[in-house]
């Protein structure tokens, strides 16, 4: 087992985790907070799920292959 591979497995789990939690924080913050447009909430929702994905995905990518 490649511990290095697993360590940063877990460092972008938690990241992808944290990125989550952010993206929820600020679409509350969307919602009491007139000033946003539709199209640059639309593409900042869109732009936050590709890095929660992404991360998610090389997390997972990373975990496989500290264990082969």
């Amino acid at each position: 087992m490649n511990f290095n591979q697993l360590f940063v497995s877990v460092i972008l789990a938690l990241l992808s985790f944290v990125l989550y939690r952010f993206h929820l924080w600020w679409l509350d913050g969307r919602d009491e907070n007139e000033s946003f447009s539709k199209p640059g909430t639309r593409l900042g929702v869109v732009k936050n799920w590709t890095f929660i994905i992404a991360t998610a995905i090389f997390a997972i990518v990373y975990f496989i292959k500290a264990i082969f």
